[in-house]
Formats: C-alpha cells, structure tokens, sequence
C-alpha cells in the first residue's frame, strides 16, 4: 500500500462523463474527416479464372492445352499464370505468381490490382480468346462476409459499423473475437452484477475504503457500483469493451471473449482520491501480490485537473507499462480544454483518447491538444436525439446513452484486447503505433480508430 499520506490528498478525481462536462462551447468548427480507400478493405488479385465456351463434342480440358493457354496469355500481356486446378469442365483457375511477375508492383494493393485488371482488359479483344476458345476470363475476386451480431439493440450501435464514425468492427470481429484470457482492468466506479456481462467479470477490489474519510464506505471487497450519483459510470465502459456479444442480448461489447476486472477507485460520489487510484493501478497490474488476475489493458476514463502528471502517479503507470508491460488507454477530458492540463491524460506512456461525433467531428466537449493519441466515438447527445449517444450497460436489466471521453476511450481499450488476442506480446509503444498508423481520417491533428485496419495489421506482423 502507498504511504496513507497520499490517501489524505484532496486531489479530487473527476468522472469524465456526460455528468462532468463543464462547458457547452464550440471549440471547433465541423471538420469531417477526409475520405479515404482503406487499403484493409481490398484484396489483391491473386488468382484469374477463365471460362471457356462448352464444345458440344468434347467438354474434356486436356492439360497441353492449358500449358498453350498460358504460354500465349503471357506472351500478349506479360503476366505469368500458373494453372491451379479446374473450377468445372470448362472454367479454369489460374494463380498469379508474383516472382515471376517483376512488374507488377506488389506493395501497394490498389496500383496492384489496376495493373491487373488492365492487363485482362487488353485480352478481351484480343484473337487469343478466339483461338483458345475463351468465353470469359476475370480476377478471382475475394468475397467477404460481414460479420454482425444477434444482439437485438446492435442497430442502435453505430459507433461499431457506420463508415464515418464508426470504428469498423463487424470486419474485424472476422480476424478475431476475443481471447477468453485477456483481462482489462476497468479503474472506476465499481460495476453493476449484469446479465449482459455474465461470466465477464473476475473478482476485482475496492481503494474506496477510507474510514476516516466521509465518502468512502466500502470494504475492499466490495467493488460494486450502487449508483448513488455515480449513474453506474464504470458498468458503462465495462460494456462498451466486453459486454457479450452474438448471444442473444440486447447489446454487443467489443471484445466477446475477455475478461473484466473491476477496480473501484472512485466512490459512490463519483470521487475518488490520487492514492486510491495509484494503487488500483498497481493491484491490476499485477504489481501487489494479492492479485490473480492481473491485467495487460488499463482502461481510465477518469481526470483531474493539474498542469503536469503527479510524480506518484506517474511512477506506477511507467513502473506498470516497464515490469508488466501494461497498456494504458485514458480518456482526454470533457472539459473543451488543452488535454496537456488534466491528468492522467498528460501522463507518459498513455494513449490518450478524443471524441468524435456520429458525423466524425470532434465533440463539442472533447480535450485536445498535443496530449492526444487518437479519435474515437464518445457521442454526442441533444435533447432531440439522445441516440447519438453511445449505448452500454448500467444498472442490471437496463442500458443507457451516455456521451463523453470516457466512452471513447473503452473503445480503444476493446480495440487494443482484440489486437492481444492476435498477438499477446505487442508492446505499449508498439499497440500506439498500429492504432495511430492504421486509423481512419483526420480529426483534431489525429486520426479516428479502425479496428478492421488495426487487427489486419497486427496479424500481418505477427
């Protein structure tokens, strides 16, 4: 435990959520951000198939017929083709051999595939496909499913699909799901016993435990969130990164497989103190001996206001981010602010989080700066239309729209589990690098996060 001393600074931690934002003034002006061709989305063309007009006489395909074809293709276009095998009795399946293909260029898929339709369309009229008896001849195009869950409000979740905001996950749910043993610690609030997080949540600690202290009335078993002025804050987040989904509930969570540890580091106030929130840092990460489940993600949708990062807090996240190789996603703040003055956002070694809108501009309350890593959806919710908000879990057999950072932020830390479940190994530095380098658009100087594009490339390099 740290020195109690710290437990009795009055350095207050404010719950960044819709209940903290603290100005309704425009910082930005609607920038949306650029339309892009993610590169994630296309497949390169690496097989031709060619369909041949039925010979009433002789449907067989003889094999030196097949050598013929490819020997002539080559020599009118210069793409060598290997046969593969035949699709049925008159329609061939040809492999592109890129080391025999010089020229193409192989790094960019879009130039890539435009050099190979252009070589198939200089055949078409070509006397070749008369003498080869061809009827047809095209890429073998990759067809894909998108994956979407069963849940019955997954419509209402446009943070996950939408194409500007959303973070594209029904193609990424088709790289991974989850890893039943990934663990991401959610320092908040405490969180709610509810059925659409069943078998999701390890058996976390309370550092609201205090008894000299007025709002701190819990044992340190008793990680529960009871609401009172709280409106079930740290349940909320919980959901957005791992409720479950594709199982017949009402919403879907990022991460269907992992699990999450509740810390409760704020009290039921929604207040919690520097002290309570170092050592739930070192709890989840594995750094107190009185945890089994330690954590690889750090979720911090909370902040206070103060110029620099607290040394103390700063030592447990760099100590957890060296020793234990934890990842930390933290919310940038509601305040319409430079995100450089609230803190853990402006710690070292954190991926700090702005919110964008359904339309991918920044919210009207979002933290900016040059603290900020990346975008992702926080909502945006007004009177008329409160489904712009992001919807998650709350109290048991409810869910509600909430807007804020500390919605956005969950996303990430979903987005980051996914990742780790390809590759358990990813370093901190390197999981920033492959969400900042593989993001979507342009917002706040950042980009917003895409999950499909940021699981592909982790799968590519691992």
């Amino acid at each position: 435990m740290l020195n109690n001393k710290y437990n009795k600074k009055i350095q207050q931690i404010i719950i960044l959520s819709t209940f903290s934002l603290l100005t309704n003034t425009f910082l930005f002006s609607s920038i949306k951000p650029d339309t892009i061709d993610r590169a994630s989305d296309i497949k390169k063309y690496n097989e031709i198939l060619i369909k041949l007009n039925k010979n009433p006489k002789n449907n067989k395909i003889h094999i030196e017929k097949i050598d013929s074809l490819n020997h002539d293709i080559n020599s009118v276009i210069n793409l060598n083709l290997n046969f593969k095998k035949k699709i049925n009795n008159d329609t061939l399946l040809f492999e592109i051999t890129p080391s025999q293909n010089k020229n193409l260029n192989l790094n960019n898929i879009k130039i890539y595939n435009k050099i190979i339709k252009e070589k198939i369309n200089a055949i078409k009229n070509h006397k070749i496909l008369q003498y080869h008896n061809i009827k047809s001849i095209s890429p073998n195009i990759a067809f894909k499913m998108q994956m979407e869950p069963n849940d019955s409000r997954y419509n209402e979740q446009w943070n996950y699909f939408e194409p500007v905001a959303g973070i594209n996950l029904p193609e990424a749910w088709e790289l991974s799901t989850g890893n039943k043993n990934t663990v991401i610690a959610v320092l908040d609030t405490g969180i709610t016993n509810h059925e659409n997080l069943k078998d999701k949540i390890l058996p976390g600690k309370s550092f609201i435990n205090d008894k000299n202290d007025e709002n701190d009335k819990n044992d340190e078993n008793d990680y529960w969130d009871y609401g009172n002025g709280t409106s079930y804050h740290g349940t909320h987040v919980a959901g957005i990164i791992a409720a479950n989904g594709n199982k017949l509930n009402e919403i879907s969570g990022i991460d269907w497989k992992a699990k999450i540890l509740p810390v409760k580091v704020l009290g039921d106030n929604g207040i919690g103190s520097l002290g309570a929130i170092a050592n739930g840092i070192r709890y989840a990460a594995g750094i107190s001996e009185d945890n089994n489940n330690p954590a690889k993600i750090i979720n911090l949708s909370l902040g206070a206001y103060e110029d620099e990062c607290p040394d103390i807090l700063q030592e447990e996240i760099s100590r957890a981010i060296d020793e234990k190789n934890v990842t930390f996603i933290v919310a940038a703040g509601n305040s319409g602010i430079d995100a450089k003055k609230i803190t853990p956002a402006n710690c070292k070694g954190v991926i700090t989080v702005a919110a964008v809108n359904r339309s991918g501009s920044p919210t009207y309350y979002t933290n900016y700066g040059d603290k900020i890593d990346i975008a992702a959806p926080g909502g945006e919710q007004f009177n008329y239309y409160m489904k712009d908000g992001i919807l998650s879990t709350t109290y048991p057999g409810h869910f509600e729209y909430m807007q804020g950072t500390s919605m956005a932020a969950p996303h990430v830390s979903g987005v980051v589990a996914l990742m780790q479940s390809i590759n358990p190994k990813l370093t901190s530095n390197k999981i920033k690098e492959i969400l900042q380098n593989t993001s979507k658009g342009y917002v706040m100087r950042v980009g917003i996060l895409d999950a499909n594009s940021a699981l592909e490339y982790t799968k590519l390099i691992s």
